[in-house]
């Protein structure tokens, strides 16, 4: 035979069908040498690798994610020294407590496509550091009453929005008392020489503007949280005041408005003396 014979292919391996055949067989032993599915890498997250090497006997709550739906795996969750503490058929898995050691031999058996500490969650959207009113804790009708309530925080509740910042409410009355709800107030203009509230009236409308609700752990809070309330003290220690008194403190809130920003003044007052608002001095 010719050294030509030695590679001449059979007429009947240049079909089709036949060099198909004959690819197959080449392609059996390649096949062959695909890596295990144990050597494709832990089926473990890596802060439950890391937490079994170190504490192997730590219980640990665990998700197991099956890779059919046979039971046999929860049945080993038991025979591991753990137990199934929720069933999460949705993702096709369960939740289990168990040793730490114990879970990552869990994840190396038939049936378990990978197993994960069950980690601790926040909610971004629902958590604020800071200035926020918690809405929970609210037990005052009015300000939801006029829906004050609806604009103090942001839409996802992350941030304040609307509590009066940075806005200032004269308050024309018998005066601010301090108060842990009232917080420090912008400026005091007194009647005579003495700072507190001795009436309580004006301390009682300055809670209901701009209380904060510290004292109630946010059971009371007033319509505007954040307001800056000033005291523009018109009346005396038994709640009485004089319309030239009213008159005078509407003249230093107009002179100061820029001062304090003084967008809103509150006059919560009677005269005994009735007369049309066409000519009163307080209408004027």
């Amino acid at each position: 035979m010719s050294d030509s014979n030695l590679f001449k292919v059979p007429r009947w391996a240049a079909s089709p069908p036949a060099r198909l055949l004959l690819f197959l067989v080449l392609l059996v032993p390649l096949i062959g040498v695909a890596p295990a599915a144990a050597e494709r890498g832990p089926r473990a997250q890596a802060a439950l690798l890391a937490l079994a090497a170190q504490q192997p006997a730590q219980r640990v709550s665990v998700i197991v994610q099956k890779s059919g739906h046979a039971d046999a795996v929860e049945g080993l969750v038991a025979r591991l020294g753990g137990h199934v503490t929720k069933d999460l058929q949705i993702i096709n898995a369960f939740a289990a407590e168990l040793p730490a050691g114990a879970a990552l031999e869990l994840a190396a058996a038939d049936g378990v496509r990978y197993v994960s500490l069950d980690s601790a969650l926040h909610s971004d959207s629902t958590y604020c550091t800071s200035g926020c009113v918690n809405l929970a804790a609210e037990k005052n009708v009015y300000p939801k009453a006029v829906h004050a309530s609806d604009l103090w925080n942001n839409a996802s509740n992350t941030a304040p929005y609307l509590q009066g910042q940075n806005i200032g409410v004269a308050v024309l009355d018998s005066g601010i008392s301090g108060h842990n709800d009232l917080g420090a107030n912008s400026v005091n203009r007194l009647i005579g020489t003495v700072a507190a509230d001795g009436y309580g009236h004006g301390t009682h409308v300055a809670g209901i503007i701009g209380g904060n609700g510290s004292n109630s752990a946010g059971a009371y809070v007033g319509i505007a949280p954040q307001a800056k309330l000033v005291n523009v003290q018109v009346s005396d220690a038994v709640g009485f005041a004089m319309a030239s008194d009213v008159i005078a403190g509407l003249q230093w809130v107009l002179n100061n408005k820029s001062t304090y920003n003084i967008r809103v003044a509150n006059l919560s007052l009677n005269s005994g003396t009735m007369d049309s608002y066409n000519v009163d001095p307080i209408d004027a």
